[in-house]
This record gives C-alpha cells, sequence and structure tokens, in this order.
C-alpha cells in the first residue's frame, strides 16, 4: 500500500508538472515581443544587479528562483562579461559600464593566482584552465580600451601558466573540468588574442597546437566528440563555445596572415553550422520556433526534451558572426529564430528583480541545465546576441 500512494503522488507530481509547463509555455507562445532594444536593456540591467549583489567584485553565479541570489561572484564567466558590458557602454552611451567592467577586470587581478591561473571559485584555490581562458579575453577587451598595461600582463602571465600546462597534442588535461574537450577551442582563441597584441610566438603555437586538436574530434557530419561537460551528448552550450572557439581562432588567423599548419579552420565552422541550421528549422521544444533541443548526437539527432538557452544564444551569435564573414542571409535567418525564441522565453515585466530581465538556464525551467536558475552567463550570450543584432549594419560583435 506505501509503495502504491508513492506512486499516485509521483504520478500526481508528474502531471502537475506536466500541466505547469504547459501553461509556462502557452503564456510564452502567447507572449508580444519588444524591441531588441528594450529586452537589451533589461538584461544588461539583470547583469549590473548580479555584480552589486557582489558590490562590483564580480557577478553573481546565478539567481535562483527558490533560492534568491547565489552569495558568490564568478570568476569565469565575469571575465567575458566585462566585454560585454563595454560594448554595452558603446552602444548605450552610459559609461557607468565602463566603471563596471574596470571593476571586473581590477577584481581578476586581485584573485589570479601566483602561477597565472584563475580560481574556478573564490572558496578554494582550484583553479580550471577554460576559465582562465575567458579571463584572459576580458583582460585583452580592456587593454584595448584602456591601454592599462596591468590588464595585458595579468593577461600574459595566464596565459604562460596555459602554456606550462598543455599537453604535448595540444589537449588540455591538467586542471580541467573533466579532461581533454574541443570546447576548449574558446582557450585557444584566447591564446591567439595574446599572440595578436604581444606578438609572441608562442602563444601563437600553443594556440594553433590546440586548434589541430579540435578539428581531429569533427565527424564528417560536423559533430564534435569530446565536447560536453560529460560522457554523454554534449549540450548545445558546450556545442556554442567549440564553434565560437575555432570561428574567432580563424579570423584572428586571417586578419593576421599567420601561418597556421592545420586545415581550413572555416570548413569545420560550416560543417557544423549546416546541420544546426536544419535542426533549427527541424525541431523546436513546446512548439515554440527556435527553441532548439538541448543535445544532439552524432547524428544530429535531438536527445532531450528541453532547451538550453544558453546554448540558443551562443549559436545564435555564432552564425551572424558567420554571416559576416560569408554573406549567406540564412545565417542571420536562423539566428533570428534562436533570438526570438529567447525573446519569447524571457519576463520583463516580473516585480523579483532575479527574474526580471534574467534568462533561464532551461526551457522549461524546471528541468534540464541549471533548472530553475537564471546564470550570469545566459544573460551574457542573450545581450551579446541582441547588440550583434541591432548593429548588424556595421558588422559588429563581442569579443570574447
Amino acid at each position: 500500500m506505501a509503495l502504491l500512494k508513492k506512486r499516485v503522488r509521483s504520478a500526481g507530481s508528474r502531471v502537475c508538472r506536466g500541466l505547469l509547463e504547459f501553461a509556462e509555455s502557452s503564456v510564452c507562445r502567447m507572449r508580444s515581443l519588444e524591441s531588441d532594444r528594450i529586452h537589451l536593456d533589461e538584461t544588461v540591467a539583470w547583469l549590473a544587479r548580479a555584480q552589486d549583489v557582489c558590490n562590483g567584485r564580480g557577478i553573481c553565479i546565478s539567481y535562483d528562483k527558490f533560492a534568491a541570489w547565489h552569495p558568490d561572484p564568478y570568476p569565469e564567466t565575469s571575465g567575458y562579461i566585462l566585454p560585454t558590458f563595454l560594448g554595452y557602454a558603446d552602444l548605450s552611451g552610459d559609461l557607468d559600464f565602463v566603471d563596471r567592467a574596470i571593476a571586473l577586470g581590477k577584481w581578476e587581478i586581485d584573485i589570479q593566482r601566483n602561477d597565472g591561473a584563475v580560481l574556478s571559485s573564490v572558496r578554494n584555490n582550484v583553479v580550471r584552465v577554460f576559465n582562465t581562458g575567458q579571463v584572459i579575453l576580458g583582460w585583452c577587451c580592456l587593454f584595448e580600451r584602456t591601454q592599462n598595461q596591468e590588464y595585458l600582463d595579468a593577461a600574459v602571465r595566464a596565459g604562460s601558466y596555459l602554456m606550462v600546462v598543455q599537453e604535448r597534442n595540444g589537449s588540455w588535461v591538467r586542471d580541467t573540468h573533466c579532461g581533454a574537450r574541443t570546447y576548449h577551442a574558446r582557450i585557444a582563441w584566447s591564446l591567439l588574442r595574446l599572440a595578436e597584441l604581444t606578438g609572441k610566438e608562442s602563444f601563437l603555437e600553443a594556440g594553433l597546437r590546440h586548434i589541430g586538436w579540435v578539428l581531429g574530434q569533427q565527424n564528417g557530419q560536423g559533430w564534435f566528440k569530446d565536447c560536453g561537460f560529460d560522457s554523454g551528448p554534449p549540450i548545445t552550450h558546450a556545442i556554442g563555445y567549440t564553434i565560437r572557439g575555432l570561428l574567432e581562432s580563424q579570423q584572428l588567423v586571417a586578419k593576421n596572415g599567420w601561418e597556421t599548419g592545420v586545415s581550413t579552420i572555416l570548413d569545420a565552422v560550416v560543417r557544423a553550422c549546416r546541420p544546426l541550421m536544419d535542426c533549427i528549422r527541424k525541431y523546436h521544444i513546446r512548439s515554440i520556433p527556435g527553441l532548439l533541443p538541448a543535445t544532439f548526437d552524432a547524428d544530429w539527432k535531438p536527445g532531450a526534451d528541453y532547451s538550453c538557452l544558453t546554448g540558443n544564444a551562443q549559436l545564435a551569435i555564432c552564425l551572424m558572426r558567420l554571416e559576416q564573414i560569408s554573406g549567406d542571409a540564412a545565417c542571420f535567418e536562423s539566428a533570428s529564430m534562436l533570438i526570438d525564441a529567447l525573446k519569447r522565453v524571457q519576463s520583463l515585466r516580473n516585480p523579483s528583480p532575479g527574474i526580471r530581465g534574467g534568462v533561464g538556464g532551461s526551457f522549461p525551467r524546471a528541468r534540464g541545465y541549471f533548472s530553475n536558475a537564471f546564470p550570469n552567463w545566459a544573460a551574457k550570450f542573450m545581450a551579446d546576441a541582441l547588440m550583434m543584432r541591432i548593429k548588424r549594419h556595421v558588422e559588429w560583435w563581442v569579443q570574447a
């Protein structure tokens, strides 16, 4: 009898969750969309509140609708949110966001370890190569903006650490979340940025070694193995990291006329983006066009019943960057589907300052990646995507 009651309660819980998700989806499908600028302003205002929660020293990890703001700032994402603030300052004319970016950059230096590595958490001395690469991108942008040498010096120290722990085949295994991964392509991007700003061949060689390793993990359909945060199929968040790292690395190679010694990077990006564009048109979560399933297998078959909103925003950025490079308007059309879907599931009128303007980890909110929470990196990539679409006529993008 006890087992029967437990099953009845479980079934009732599933029914209630299903009804809540149906209601949530219905509201989002009927929601009228505001302009990109209104969504952008609310998204960046949410990021500013997330910084204020930490007294300006870093960006709060997330808002949990059950437990309020997370108590800690997150070094990794604070590093790449910094350039988002600089971009928003340029677009809006609000120079407060330059000051906010500078505060983030100085805080990252304050917590940088002596060997150059960046902390994974402010609560312990654990470091991660990926996190370090993301903060390098922020310091590089801040150096270009201010010409303050302390930011470039910090970035060089971090890049030197990355080269020390890099494997001979170009991958990173030490100081990682789960071993060698293709989404570390964003680390290669950071090393190539350092090569561009310092002229040091060692940074160029280390970045290109990793790009060569990443390209070796791609199959004939454009899918990457060793891409996810675990051994399962990668979520679109990790796929977006991989594609963006490759694409920006390719652009730096082309801009600086470097000899790569690896096969054409742009071909690999296109090989991954083409099936993703087909998936954007073909697969929708909760009948909302542009809400892409969160995971895909090696044949690009979806494997999740929820959407990873961070990944959707990242892929929109990748596709708009690809349009800038290739001139293919179909890339922009697919990106716009992703952005419009994100706008549809974003609340601009919720009275809670932790929800209003935030971007959920997943949709429906109660399942999947960062369920029932609003991570700061989701808002960051949403803001970047909106700014890119607003400034499409000048081929603009955030360099992180």
